[in-house]
């Protein structure tokens, strides 16, 4: 535990490729918060601290009731002051599968973020379970943006490859833009719905892989797709089913056009809260 100035410091809640999330409190106005560090040896680089607050002065010029609320940062520590959250849907489908109701209510917050996000022009480019978080009250809410224009460059996000759009890998899938997201969540959706076992659905991902960040790329560029949700899931409701195969398809002009059209396509079901761990 450290102090300094006005953040005390306690335990670290997580950590990416070059960041850390600790939990803290704001000692002069008394709330606990998150504090996001980027890692010392990028601290020093201009560009990549740059880079890094990008997302944080994006966030806290835009707020939005499913994204993750900025409250300031500090240049010169390389930190992010966040709203402290109570976890991550990657830590809840690691104890089991999800319930359809639960991932259809998810889908329509998350999607809510999203069509506000592209209507700013930005696409998020990291939807994936570790990157939805839900609060106190069971709502959950976007973080870790790229932030990337929507006319920008197309580049796959480090870290993992298991959650990449075919179209990072292969331009021929179609152009780089929106869709991207909803190719993520899709198979966010799909991964909340099957729990565990969800890497078994893809060879050569496992627990026994030899090299899981290849074999995703390799599946996520080529043309086979994964059965029907149907199929794979027959107790999945149509509506959900449906909205999760039209994401998942590998190329950009098949799926959805937005984030609008793919909220209308969920039958309208009344909230349902991410309980506690």
């Amino acid at each position: 535990m450290s102090i300094d100035h006005s953040y005390e410091l306690f335990e670290k809640l997580g950590a990416g490729e070059d960041t850390a999330v600790y939990r803290g409190y704001d000692l002069s106005l008394g709330r606990d918060v998150a504090i996001k560090q980027l890692d010392e040896r990028y601290r020093k680089d201009p560009v990549r601290l740059e880079q890094f607050l990008k997302e944080a002065q994006f966030l806290a010029q835009h707020e939005n009731e499913h994204i993750l609320r900025i409250h300031t940062v500090d240049k010169n520590k390389g930190w992010i002051i966040m709203e402290l959250m109570q976890g991550t849907l990657a830590a809840k489908v690691a104890h089991g599968p999800l319930d359809p109701a639960l991932v259809r209510s998810i889908l329509q917050q998350v999607l809510s973020a999203l069509e506000f996000l592209h209507k700013q022009h930005k696409v998020h480019g990291k939807v994936r379970p570790s990157n939805i978080l839900f609060n106190d009250q069971g709502l959950v809410k976007l973080s870790d943006f790229e932030a990337i224009d929507a006319s920008g460059e197309l580049r796959a996000p480090a870290g993992s490859k298991k959650y990449l759009a075919p179209e990072l890998l292969k331009p021929e899938f179609g152009p780089f833009g929106p869709q991207l997201d909803l190719y993520c969540l899709g198979f966010t959706a799909l991964e909340l719905l099957k729990g565990p076992g969800f890497d078994s659905l893809v060879p050569g991902t496992g627990v026994d892989a030899v090299n899981v960040d290849l074999a995703w790329m390799r599946w996520h560029s080529s043309e086979e797709s994964l059965p029907a949700v149907s199929e794979l899931l027959p107790s999945t409701p149509p509506d959900l089913a449906e909205v999760i195969d039209r994401m998942l398809q590998k190329k950009v002009a098949d799926r959805p056009s937005g984030a609008q059209e793919v909220r209308k396509m969920l039958s309208d079901a009344p909230l349902v809260r991410v309980a506690p761990a």
